[in-house]
């Protein structure tokens, strides 16, 4: 402990094969500090034995969505002594602030959390929908930041609610009275300058004669599928009329009518 550097005294029974962890009961200093009066003593005994002297110091504090709740390694020590190093520990009894902070921005914010909640699978869909637009009108302003849902769920979750079990108690008592409380809407997730958009003008078909087609939009230059995608089954790849083709949708007709010297005034 503390650095410092003993020799077991020769007369021990315990000199010849000295145990992995020993308490002296004295220690005297002549040619060199000798431990007296020693006993072998297992480390695990010490949490329990001297709480009042133990140090422990937290790192790395994580997301777990298997344990629905934020876990932190833990290092134990006594005196400079470590006994136990990196040992997972949960963090909400230790910081409930941070802990209520990670829950929400990882489990009901990024939906990394495991639930059969309406609620959840409603937000889900909802926040789909509208990354699917964005993809259609190749935006990426449509979707509120992440800091607008944190901050939704953020006003309703009570001050001690940074586990997944908390949080399961709390609403299922909350919702008898308020079923939709938990429920974002449009008006939460679009940005202001939202309103314009037009879902109908980027349809998911294209009707080709009796033919209904499917199409997937794709927003991302660097990648090979960028843009919208037709899926065409083989037996019918005769049937389609190619110059139809070239309109696109009707939300893309404005751009490819309009001149490139004016859209970039």
């Amino acid at each position: 402990a503390r650095n410092l550097k003993l020799t077991i005294f020769p007369g021990s029974p315990l000199a010849k094969k000295p145990p992995k962890w020993l308490m002296a009961g004295s220690l005297v200093e002549t040619s060199r500090l000798f431990a007296r009066s020693i006993a072998p003593i297992n480390p695990d005994w010490l949490e329990e034995l001297a709480p009042h002297l133990i140090q422990r110091q937290y790192s790395e504090p994580h997301w777990s969505s298997k344990l629905a709740q934020v876990s932190v390694f833990e290092k134990v020590s006594l005196y400079g002594l470590v006994i136990a190093a990196n040992r997972r520990v949960h963090y909400g009894p230790i910081d409930t602030i941070i802990s209520r902070e990670m829950f929400i921005r990882h489990a009901l914010v990024q939906h990394e959390y495991l639930t059969t909640a309406r609620f959840f699978k409603h937000n889900q869909k909802l926040i789909s929908d509208i990354e699917k637009m964005e993809h259609k009108t190749r935006r990426r302003d449509l979707l509120t930041e992440e800091q607008v849902r944190f901050d939704f769920f953020d006003a309703l979750l009570p001050e001690n609610i940074c586990t997944g079990k908390l949080f399961e108690q709390w609403r299922k008592q909350v919702e008898q009275k308020q079923p939709n409380i938990l429920f974002l809407t449009k008006e939460i997730l679009l940005q202001d300058d939202s309103s314009g958009v037009d879902g109908e003008q980027f349809p998911n078909f294209l009707m080709q004669g009796k033919l209904k087609l499917k199409l997937s939009y794709h927003f991302d230059p660097s990648h090979k599928a960028d843009g919208i995608t037709l899926r065409v089954p083989m037996l019918a790849l005769g049937q389609l009329d190619a110059s139809r083709f070239e309109w696109l949708v009707p939300g893309m007709l404005e751009e490819k009518l309009t001149p490139v010297d004016q859209r970039a005034a």
